[in-house]
């Protein structure tokens, strides 16, 4: 700001262009009155033509955002439904600690149990056979020359 502005003083207005510029206008407005129905349209198809394929973009690239918005809003749920989960199975681990202890000895028992009476069964298990020998590889018979 000057300190004309500042004090108040309005702004000269504008000066106007040279007379020749005014004179082109001048002429120029008539031309642009017989153009404008035959330019504009043109200009509009154009317009319309170049935009179309950032339009369905746009539209693409919208649809992909609500899609990640519902699937933040999915995620935040789940996340808070977690998190509401793990805290009631720490309060119970808390108090119900030397009971989790016993269950995982039990557990652990019951796995070796398993363990031991499912290996005789597996196939997997049994002593591999001994492969039947291979009789070498024969030489085609030659013809004699």
């Amino acid at each position: 700001m000057t300190e004309d502005e500042r004090a108040g003083v309005p702004s000269p207005a504008p000066v106007p262009g040279p007379p020749r510029t005014r004179l082109a206008k001048r002429l120029a407005r008539p031309l642009w009155i017989l153009a404008r129905p035959v330019v504009r349209p043109l200009a509009w198809r154009t317009r319309t033509f170049l935009l179309e394929m950032i339009r369905q973009d746009l539209a693409e690239l919208r649809a992909g955002q609500a899609q990640l918005a519902a699937t933040q809003a999915q995620l935040a749920a789940g996340q808070e439904r977690l998190e509401a989960a793990l805290a009631a199975l720490a309060r119970q681990t808390s108090e119900s600690g030397p009971l989790a202890e016993q269950i995982g000895g039990i557990a652990a028992t019951l796995e070796s149990a398993l363990l031991t009476i499912a290996v005789p069964v597996c196939p997997a298990a049994k002593e591999p056979q001994p492969e039947p020998p291979r009789e070498p590889a024969r030489e085609p018979a030659r013809e004699p020359d």
